[in-house]
């Protein structure tokens, strides 16, 4: 912990007020001097230890609602005790601002600010708060680091300054796009066959199992021919490989995002992909989104509670030194029968080839790619690279929270 004990311009006339008081008291022997000189050392000694032992008499603790959505005002609670039988004055507080460790650092400040500066005198065993409000605009973590505490001694003579930290966490949530729907009609490839089938449907069409009748199986799963050859009631044991399986893939290579804090091509691939995902659990799919985090496989699947799906986009960054493309030659991803839809954040020569690769194996891929000549004007490559693939594809564009430009 941090700390500075600081004396005023009065505090140091006062001491060369005494040395001068020592020196006269030295050469004309008047104890009537010493006498005063004691007495304003002994000031000068209690005005510098009293601002020291009044922090150490506080406890300070923030109450907030730790989870919130972008845009929302976030009212926080300061609440500061005195936990001693004696009276505290003098003291001054000041909120840290509050840090974001997702994507670019950025501070949010106060609504208004001097809100989150507070003057006390609080006597014994009391506990009093105060409240100022935050506007977190985009979505991550922000963490509250510490608090400056400014003690003042009598007559103003020493300042103690110190941090003292203490840290919470606050998980600021993105506000997720209505998308209703992605057109398949022209998608080629393996996975479209499924497009209709989902974790909802009763109808096999892929090779499967048959096992023993149990009370409550759907009895349009009954399977005849089995059952007269066995001479007992028998079902259809579904796969899941019979249902529509889609793969949202991010990529969060590091250097791939461009453009400005909420106007950033992250920002919206986060909130598109997002989107999409709730759409995908809403029709019955089987859906998984797959990004890297610091090198980690991360997998988001329908059967995650809404909550915790919101906290993983919240925490998502470029942090990986992996290839999206790595992803897309992955075995367990490229399973025939899924649905491919692979966001590009910085579409690279190389990543049109990998989607030529799937494409040629006959895998139904819809790449989307942050179209970044509307984020970064001075970067021009973007649109021919993306006119390279010949497929289906969607693009974003800045100002545009939905899937655009589809090409056939």
């Amino acid at each position: 912990m941090k700390f500075k004990l600081k004396p005023s311009r009065r505090a140091f006339l006062l001491g060369i007020i005494t040395i001068f008081l020592f020196f006269a008291a030295s050469n004309v022997q008047g104890g009537w001097l010493y006498i005063i000189d004691s007495l304003l050392i002994s000031l000068l000694f209690f005005s510098a230890i009293i601002p020291i032992t009044q922090i150490k008499r506080l406890k300070i603790t923030r109450n907030f609602n730790n989870s919130i959505y972008e845009g929302e005002n976030l009212k926080v609670n300061i609440e500061i005790e005195n936990i001693t039988k004696k009276t505290i004055s003098f003291i001054e507080i000041l909120d840290h601002p509050v840090k974001r460790i997702v994507g670019k650092s950025l501070f949010l400040k106060d609504k208004n600010k001097e809100n989150s500066q507070f003057f006390v005198e609080i006597q014994p065993k009391e506990k009093i708060s105060f409240t100022y409000t935050l506007i977190p605009k985009i979505r991550g973590v922000y963490i509250f680091e510490k608090f400056y505490i400014n003690s003042y001694g009598p007559f103003g003579l020493f300042q103690y300054s110190k941090e003292l930290k203490i840290k919470d966490e606050l998980i600021v949530l993105p506000n997720i796009p209505i998308i209703n729907n992605i057109p398949l009609e022209n998608l080629k490839g393996s996975g479209i066959k499924y497009s209709n089938k989902t974790i909802r449907s009763t109808e096999a069409t892929l090779p499967y199992n048959v096992r023993d009748y149990k009370s409550g199986d759907n009895r349009k799963l009954i399977h005849w021919r089995t059952t007269a050859r066995a001479n007992k009631l028998m079902v259809k044991e579904l796969e899941s490989e019979q249902f529509l399986n889609v793969k949202i893939l991010l990529d969060t290579q590091k250097g791939h995002n461009i453009g400005e804090e909420e106007e950033s091509t992250l920002e919206y691939m986060i909130k598109i992909s997002a989107g999409m995902f709730r759409m995908c659990i809403s029709k019955g799919c089987k859906v998984e989104l797959l990004y890297f985090d610091n090198n980690k496989l991360n997998r988001l699947t329908e059967v995650i509670q809404l909550k915790q799906i919101l906290e993983s986009f919240a925490r998502i960054d470029t942090n990986t030194n992996i290839k999206l493309s790595e992803l897309l030659i992955d075995e367990e991803v490229t399973s025939s029968n899924n649905i491919l839809i692979p966001f590009f954040l910085n579409p690279e020569k190389n990543d049109i080839a990998s989607l030529f690769q799937l494409y040629e194996k006959n895998f139904s891929v819809i790449p989307i790619f942050m179209d970044v000549n509307t984020f970064d004007k001075n970067y021009i490559p973007s649109k021919n690279i993306m006119d390279e693939w010949s497929g289906t594809y969607f693009t974003v564009n800045k100002g545009e929270y939905s899937i655009l430009g589809k090409k056939s």
